[in-house]
């Protein structure tokens, strides 16, 4: 399980701006929603101990 779900392709060699990799969406969704949640967890609890 990885971001990428594709290798690296040889058209990268003839236009080096496009984009060699297409990004797996829902893996990015995950992790934004985990960090998210961390913080506000973090975040809760530090005002939950005052």
């Amino acid at each position: 399980m990885s971001f990428d779900q594709n290798p690296p392709s040889p058209t990268k060699l003839m236009d080096p701006r496009k984009a060699d990799t297409k990004i797996n969406i829902g893996m990015v969704v995950g992790v934004v929603a985990f960090c998210v949640f961390g913080a506000g967890a973090l975040y809760f609890f530090s005002l939950a101990a005052r």
